[in-house]
């Protein structure tokens, strides 16, 4: 007999989430859907229905979604899905620092939107090809953690040290840390030699900021 699972979909766009609602109906009734427009924190929403997956665009959970992602892993057993229409390698690459075990674009086909839903509940892993692209270019991001991306990403945006320790709730100390880390894993010889080797790599885009 197939145990039913829980599943929570957050979503901003009505639209979204009739049409997965809609494609659960149709392929089977192993699943009980939870769905949220993201009004609550990440963990909130989990507290609030304790599902097996969470399946969630990167939009729609407000500020800090990747440390929200963070501490949501480390504290639950949970299995989390990013479905999203951003190709950007900064939120495919933080996306899986964080500990996603898929992450989708909206565009999908339904079939495979199917398949990854199983694949991520079974424990495994399931990327769409932008993913799997930024993936295959890791050995190249030498290993920068997710924090040192947010702090290399405001750097890219022209933000201080003292900017960037507010935005993230952290010391000074803390940024000036990280960025020493930064610099020796991407060779750099100064900041703006960072954010360029990191550009040209696509860890980081000028002039964007993902909050």
């Amino acid at each position: 007999m197939n145990v039913v699972q829980q599943i929570l979909h957050i979503d901003r766009c009505p639209l979204i989430l009739a049409g997965f609602r809609a494609l659960l109906e149709r392929q089977s009734a192993r699943y009980i859907l939870h769905q949220s427009t993201g009004m609550l924190p990440l963990k909130s929403c989990y507290d609030l229905f304790k599902p097996d997956l969470i399946v969630t665009d990167l939009d729609s959970v407000g500020p800090g979604i990747f440390e929200q992602l963070r501490a949501l892993v480390a504290e639950s057993s949970v299995k989390i899905m990013v479905l999203t229409s951003s190709s950007s390698p900064i939120s495919i690459e933080q996306s899986l620092v964080s500990g996603v075990k898929g992450y989708i674009d909206k565009n999908s086909a339904t079939d495979f939107l199917w398949y990854a839903i199983n694949q991520v509940l079974a424990g495994h892993s399931c990327f769409s090809a932008e993913a799997l692209a930024v993936m295959n270019r890791k050995p190249d991001l030498n290993h920068l953690t997710s924090r040192e991306l947010e702090v290399l990403q405001r750097v890219a945006h022209g933000k201080g040290n003292r900017i960037i320790a507010e935005n993230l709730g952290i010391s000074e100390w803390t940024v000036k840390s990280h960025m020493k880390n930064i610099l020796s894993k991407l060779n750099a010889e100064s900041r703006t030699d960072a954010v360029s080797k990191a550009a040209e790599k696509g860890i980081v885009e000028f002039g964007f900021v993902h909050r």
